[in-house]
């Protein structure tokens, strides 16, 4: 099969988040098992979805672990010019759901496993694929829980294969998802007193939230890997609240998030905001009005990619080549490698970001040949067991 083939086969099974990733892990563990390779599966608590990590090569000995999601956004209220499902090759391009992100990436890697002779590595491929990626990333956090038997020799590097544009980075923001309720005294809307509408204090929440988003925003973090946009951002994404117009409102609850830089102070923004909510509340508290409360509940944390300022990493040869010195300005399961393997690791994938997550997303057949190529290149490392004395530092310099 070439990589045009194993991309289309895998965006053919529709792996969102919600549902099983079974199908494709079962896909992929059996075509590499009819080439004797043995596939360790990691399974969900009820059993519906699975991590696969596959060891290609001797064992003990320091390899290169190759990293994937299976899982893939919702396409629901997308207005696709074909089934994204059945995908398609058009204009140079290929194009269903998970096409950038990051179907195309496994799609290379596996077409070059099936085609590789085990015997010819003197360094270990380590196949690496996930469940739940999209959905704050519970199948790599699961995974490096149990990194010591699935990976008993610590990598050389791992190249997690997010849209990327063929470019290495080396940082990703870190980011933390939190769900506030408000509880309200109701009453009739006529009656100001005694009533406490939660409504009123979820919005002057929101606008403390929406204040230092602004105020990071004239704070950037500077530093080597640079950010597009180099400072923490902050965005509250749902909110709902209320039962009529005219009855204060009982309750109110809302999510956001803050994706912040390596090196930046991943509590500032909770603390700050825990403040202001306790500032709401006083007087509440003042008049006996114990029923008017703010709870937060943390919902996910994935830590960022990179280094503090001071601290260096240093990459192999190979990857130097296609580093610039850039960062990620989402985030991904690189920080999670990254605190679990204990080596550099690195983000390089074909497709652009600016595609993934949207309708008629499309990788470039000139991407995944690029893509085809690099993965070539880390394979013939492995074979001639090149792969072994980083030669280049990231430096993070004021």
């Amino acid at each position: 099969m070439d990589m045009i083939e194993t991309t289309r086969a895998l965006i053919r099974m529709p792996t969102v988040s919600r549902d099983s990733n079974r199908q494709l892990i079962d896909y992929v563990a059996g075509l590499l098992e009819q080439k004797g390779y043995r596939a360790r599966l990691q399974y969900s608590p009820d059993g519906a979805k699975a991590n696969m990590v596959v060891t290609i090569g001797p064992p003990d000995v320091a390899g290169v672990v190759l990293a994937g999601h299976s899982d893939v956004v919702p396409v629901e209220n997308q207005q696709w010019s074909h089934p994204p499902f059945d995908p398609v090759v058009r204009d140079a391009r290929l194009y269903g759901r998970g096409a950038c992100d990051m179907k195309g990436f496994v799609g290379v890697v596996l077409a070059r496993l099936l085609a590789l002779d085990p015997a010819t590595l003197a360094r270990p491929l380590h196949l690496v694929l996930t469940y739940d990626e999209e959905v704050g990333c519970g199948g790599a956090k699961a995974l490096m829980q149990d990194v010591a038997a699935l990976l008993p020799v610590a990598p050389l590097y791992c190249v997690v294969g997010e849209p990327t544009n063929m470019e290495v980075l080396a940082a990703h923001k870190g980011m933390r998802i939190f769900h506030t309720t408000v509880t309200g005294v109701p009453g009739h809307s006529s009656i100001p007193v005694g009533t406490a509408s939660a409504v009123a204090i979820a919005a002057r929440l929101i606008d403390c939230l929406a204040g230092m988003g602004e105020e990071m925003a004239t704070r950037p973090a500077h530093g080597v890997p640079a950010f597009t946009y180099p400072f923490t951002t902050v965005n509250v994404g749902t909110v709902q609240g209320g039962d009529a117009v005219n009855i204060v409102a009982p309750y109110a609850h809302f999510t956001w998030e803050y994706r912040y830089p390596p090196g930046q102070d991943r509590n500032e923004i909770l603390r700050r905001f825990e403040v202001r909510a306790a500032e709401l509340l006083a007087p509440y508290q003042a008049a006996g009005m114990s029923a008017v409360t703010v709870n937060t509940d943390e919902i996910s944390e994935i830590p960022p990619l990179g280094h503090a300022c001071g601290h260096d990493q240093a990459l192999d040869p190979l990857l130097a080549r296609h580093y610039h010195g850039r960062g990620a300005d989402y985030c991904a399961e690189a920080g999670l490698y990254q605190q679990g393997l204990g080596c550099p690791v690195v983000l390089c994938g074909p497709g652009s970001i600016t595609q993934a997550h949207k309708q008629d997303e499309y990788v470039t057949l000139a991407q995944l040949e690029q893509c085809d190529r690099f993965i070539g290149d880390i394979i013939r490392a492995c074979q001639l067991a090149e792969a072994a004395e980083p030669a280049a530092t990231i430096l993070c310099a004021e």
